[in-house]
Parts: structure tokens; sequence; C-alpha cells
């Protein structure tokens, strides 16, 4: 069952005999009330990911930066195309677009209020506690998000952080008619200051015209802060829809419930425990508009979950790949593949398979695809799953080193699984393997999951479904994955009759 809250969720329009000078006009305007620049201090806070930080930065720079910033935005302000209103009379809906051309991505961070530069984790600064109290307080709420809950309370749920992204990105000229986004973020029991703070990154660093809405999708928490508490907060906010399911779902099937009632051109799935960087939105929506087929992530920089406040940066040229048994992980490109491909710091980098929690993909090819395998449960494998459905069925996937986003990564799931963590992965897995992985299926068995075998063990359900929709998209074949999307996959040649057979392996090629 799923329950929408009642709080409406569209604008209504203006009269049709508002100019196009009105309407251009108010939309400047709210670029100009940005009371806070978007950048941080010149030299960069973090320095490497041990979390070691540049603590030296005086009043003096920040209101230096805040000058400097302030006439950057200005003459920004002065590039933005002249914006076309078009009335939908019969629908009351106002559309605003920009004409056909293009422009540099909009560094937008605008706030509802100023920020004080003197905050806790403000610039995305690491706070180390040293009262004795606190650090007990810690470790008190620790288990309520398996990160430092404590500090996070106390961060500015808009605070600035660092502008990551290679300095070319600036550069970089963006289609003025890209599609709309609705941006769905799910979630079970998160903490309220790190689900705020998400919502906040989404609307302060996000083109309003671009932005058609978020979608809250919360699977039956049982915090009662994320009910009637949520609504009250996010009516502040016309574009946020809240869904309530009745019974927990898992994250799966909530993306599913949010993807059903998303109304934007593309849907882009977030953790609710982020923080969207300058400039995130544009890289990604063009990357689909170039190619409806493409699905876009953001690099993934990570938020210190010890010392909250810290916002680190991440290796450049960094992809996801898999490892037997299907098992997701990081891995660089080789200096050779990079001179090979001639690629620069800020270039898309073609990824096997996507960590799955954010990523942008147009709606309508969301659902040609199939959407999400029904049958799997909760969480776990599902970017496999998408991963190699994407790329077999003729899509492909890309990280966009010019979209950063921040990400608390936890040490385990503060939340229960309504059965067996291990066998519902497990379970998941093996629906991916039966379906998509064809003869190669053996390896993904062989690595100790052959007791799933045994249905006594583990009833992975009906693959009838799945198999007959691969086999109307016209999928390509497992083995063509790993010679054209992932040769470096450590895989042996596997015959007809699977692993009886003596297995040659294949050797392993440089990336």
């Amino acid at each position: 069952m799923v329950e929408h809250s009642n709080k409406k969720n569209v604008d209504v329009a203006p009269k049709p005999q508002v100019k196009i000078e009105q309407a251009n006009t108010t939309a400047l305007l709210k670029l100009k009330k940005e009371p806070h620049p978007v950048k941080t201090p010149t030299n960069p806070l973090i320095k490497d990911v041990k979390g070691k930080v540049n603590s030296t930065i005086t009043e003096t720079q920040v209101k230096t930066n805040v000058k400097d910033e302030e006439v950057k935005a200005k003459e920004a302000l002065q590039s933005v195309p002249k914006l076309q209103e078009k009335v939908d009379l019969k629908e009351n809906v106002t559309v605003v677009r920009k004409k056909p051309g293009v422009h540099k991505v909009l560094s937008l961070d605008v706030t509802q209020s100023p920020r004080n530069p003197n905050a806790v984790g403000q610039f995305g600064r690491a706070v180390i506690l040293s009262n004795k109290d606190e650090d007990a307080e810690v470790k008190r709420r620790w288990a309520e998000g398996h990160f430092n809950v404590y500090l996070s309370d106390q961060i500015p749920l808009d605070r600035a952080i660092p502008d990551t992204r290679p300095e070319t990105c600036k550069d970089n000229l963006i289609h003025n008619d890209l599609p709309s986004t609705s941006v769905i973020f799910c979630f079970v029991d998160e903490v309220w200051s790190t689900l705020l703070r998400s919502v906040h990154s989404v609307f302060n660093r996000s083109p309003p015209n671009l932005l058609k809405e978020i979608i809250l999708v919360d699977d039956c928490s049982t915090r009662d802060y994320l009910k009637e508490q949520l609504d009250n907060y996010m009516a502040q906010f016309p574009k946020v829809k809240i869904i309530h399911l009745k019974e927990r779902q898992g994250l799966i099937r909530a993306r599913m419930a949010g993807a059903a009632v998303a109304t934007g051109d593309v849907l882009t799935f977030l953790d609710s425990h982020v923080e969207c960087n300058v400039g995130w939105l544009e890289p990604l929506l063009e990357q689909v508009y170039l190619d409806r087929k493409k699905v876009p992530c953001p690099v993934i920089e990570v938020i210190n979950t010890l010392f909250y406040c810290s916002y680190v940066l991440v290796d450049n040229f960094q992809r996801g790949i898999f490892r037997w048994p299907l098992v997701f992980g990081w891995s660089p490109l080789s200096e050779d593949y990079i001179k090979k491909h001639n690629m620069t710091i800020a270039d898309p980098i073609r990824c096997p398979v996507m960590a799955g929690g954010l990523f942008s993909i147009d709606r309508n090819y969301f659902y040609e695809l199939g959407a999400y395998d029904p049958g799997l449960d909760v969480w776990g494998g599902e970017n496999m799953e998408i991963s190699f459905k994407i790329w077999m069925c003729g899509g492909e996937i890309e990280i966009i080193p010019c979209s950063r986003v921040g990400h608390i990564f936890r040490g385990q799931n503060p939340y229960k699984f309504p059965k067996d963590r291990q066998k519902t992965v497990e379970r998941n897995l093996a629906r991916v393997a039966e379906v998509w992985l064809d003869e190669y299926k053996d390896l993904f068995y062989g690595h100790g999951y052959h007791h799933l075998l045994d249905k006594k063990h583990i009833d992975i359900g009906d693959l009838e479904d799945q198999i007959e929709l691969r086999k109307n998209l016209k999928c390509k074949s497992f083995k063509w994955y790993l010679d054209n999307v992932y040769p470096e996959a450590d895989a042996p040649i596997v015959k007809a009759e699977g692993l009886k057979q003596k297995n040659v392996y294949m050797s392993v090629k440089d990336c």
C-alpha cells in the first residue's frame, strides 16, 4: 500500500497575461538573491583521503572569497540565457524553457539565509571533539545511524562544501534545453539531519528549471520524526512529494514506488545521506540529452563518518567493477588506458558496474528496460542487475567527473532486514546470475554459492518474466559484455557444460 501526503505539489501558473520580460526578471532575481558564495576558499581545506585539513583559514580570507565569488556570480548571471515562457492554458501550468543554445555550467548555491562562516563543519572542515562528555554522546548515539550523528546534528543543513570539480568543468558548455529530472530519495529510519541536508543540497545547487520535483519515499520507518514532523517541514517546499509506504518494501521496491509517481523526463536516484556539490546536476542531464540510453553517475566522494564535517576528495579515474562472485568494487584506470584514449581528468569514464545508489536515467528508457527486477528483495544485487541490463541491452553507464556528490559510507546498515540479510543478498544475486550470466553463472555458483542450487535452501522465485524480457529486448550475451565492456575481468573460458570441464583462464589485460 502507498500513502501520499496530502500536501499539494504542483505550482499554480501565473495568469497568461504575464509578460515574458517579467518571467525573465523573476528568474534572474531568484539567482541574484544568493546570500553566500558557492565556492569555498581558494586553498582546498581537504588535503588527502586521511582527512588532513588546512585549518589556517582566517576571517579575512573568508570575506575576500565572499567578495570574489559575488563578483563571479554577477558575471555568471549576465551570461545566463534569457528565458521563454510558454503557458499551457488547458493545464494551467507554466513551463519555463531556455532558448536553444548552450551555456557554461551554472555554479548555483542558493541558500534561504546567509551562511555563518564560523559554523561547525562549514566549508567541509573537519571537527575533532576534545571534550570527554561530547565523546560519550557520540558513542551513545552512534547506533542511530552508524556514524557520528551527534556531530551531524550540529552542522548547518545548508552548509557550504568544497568545489572539488576539475578546473575545466567550469568552462564546459551545456545545452539550454536539458530535460527535467525527478530526484528520488528512498529511506528507512534515516537520521533527521542527514536526510534534510541531502534535500537542501539538491535545492541549493540545482537549476530550478531542471528540478521538476523531489520525491521522498519513506519505507515504513519506525521513527516518529519521519512521519508528521517530516511532512510539516517539507510543506515549505512545493516541489517535494512524500510517499509513506504502509509496509516495509526494501530499497528496490521503494525506488519503484518513487519512480511510479515521478513526472520528470529523467529519474535521478540518490541515497538519503549525501551532499550534492555545485554544478552536479547539469553534467548528468547533458549526457542523457546527448544519448537517452546513457546512464550517467556522479563521482561519489566521501563524507567522513567519524569526523563528520570532513568532505574528502577521492582519486580520479576510478570506475565501478565486479569480482567473482559478483562483488562490487572500485578500480582505477591504468595509465596505459588513459594514454590510449587520450583522456583528460574531466572526461566521462565507461563504467562496467555502477555502485547503484546515485545515478540518472531517462524515465522512459528505465521502463523500457523493465525497471528493476521486481523479484529482488530489500537490497543487494540490484546494481549488478541493472548494470548488466543496461550494457547488454544497448545502453552505456558512465561516471561523470564534473558531477560530484558526497556520500556517507557506513560500516553496516542501521536498519534491520525483514529477512536474513545474507540469504537475501545471495538470493538476489542468484536471480541475476540465472537471468544474465548465461554459462558464466557457474562461476558464480562455484565461489561458495553452490548450495543455492538446492531449492530447499533458497527459493529464488519465478524467472520466466525476466528471461522473456531479456529475449524481447534482444540483449547481447554475457560473453559480449566481458569482451567489450569489461575485458579485464578475471573470467575463465567457460564451456557449454559449465565447470565440469577443465577451464583455461584468460590472461588479464591491462585496463
